[in-house]
């Protein structure tokens, strides 16, 4: 699930030479690893990385940054977190999206209201296809499925072949 008791992990580490017994603030997400354990190792990450370096040492993160969970299981659901406004999406179900602020109700106990959080993920979720789009565009991607119902009876069969989805 994309609930913060299940994405919300804490990274301890030991880096040589440093006084260590830090917190840090800001959002940060695993896109971010690959970056700081290249500039800790004295590498320059390749341009066009996503994530930013999170190195101890180095100064928080800008505000605004997008980060996305998701998870397929009990059902898909996919979470934007931005400025500690966490907004949930189930895409494949009726469910009603669900907003939590993340500065006043860390473990999520407490939806905000639901005419306001319907209107925020509406204006999340339009952001979100508007970037997508963007990103498909820029990267000449092809939209992917975004329902195993898409597939065709040849493609679920490989797939199941595979081990990728159950039969």
């Amino acid at each position: 699930q994309v609930y913060e008791s299940t994405v919300h992990i804490p990274l301890i580490w030991k880096i040589p030479g440093d006084s260590g017994g830090r917190v840090r603030e800001d959002t940060v997400g695993l896109i971010d690893l690959m970056p700081t354990i290249l500039e800790l190792v004295g590498l320059t990450p390749p341009p066009g990385l996503q994530g930013k370096s999170i190195n101890p040492t180095g100064p928080e993160l800008p505000p605004g940054r997008v980060l996305f969970s998701e998870a397929n299981w009990p059902e898909p659901q996919i979470a934007w977190n931005q400025n500690y406004l966490k907004v949930i999406l189930f895409p494949d179900s009726g469910r009603h999206p669900e907003v939590y602020d993340l500065k006043l109700d860390p473990h999520e106990l407490e939806e905000l209201t639901r005419p306001n959080s319907i209107r925020i993920a509406g204006d999340y979720l339009e952001a979100w296809r508007e970037a997508c789009i963007a990103t498909q565009q820029d990267l000449e991607m092809q939209p992917g499925v975004r329902n195993l119902n898409q597939l065709d009876p040849a493609q679920r069969a490989e797939l199941e072949a595979l081990g990728y989805i159950g039969g």
